[in-house]
């Protein structure tokens, strides 16, 4: 029998840290971002949430990308971070990419 949840069930409807989606492959952590469509997390909840797995023992350094969308003066623009230990180091380092979104 199929059992289907609301996303909020995760964390019992109390608040979460951020938003978004993950890629794990092999148990290792490839990919996190904040686009999470219904909310909208700022850059400070993606960076505390990467910072949260990584004093988890979550190894940042190891080909984890981070994907942020947010608002750049009035424009809605997609960054890409090729590794997530630059980004836990300051979150406001120069992504690698920055790509306009057209929504």
């Amino acid at each position: 029998m199929e059992q289907r949840f609301n996303h909020s069930s995760f964390n019992a409807g109390k608040d979460v840290v951020c938003a978004g989606m993950i890629k794990v492959v092999n148990g290792r952590l490839r990919y996190i971002d904040n686009n999470s469509g219904h909310y909208k997390p700022p850059r400070r909840n993606l960076h505390s949430a990467i910072k949260l797995l990584s004093e988890c023992g979550v190894d940042m350094y190891m080909g984890v990308q981070v994907g942020m969308k947010e608002q750049v003066r009035g424009e809605l623009v997609f960054h890409t971070y090729n590794v997530a230990a630059l980004f836990l180091a300051n979150m406001n380092a120069r992504p690698d990419l920055t790509e306009k979104v057209n929504e």
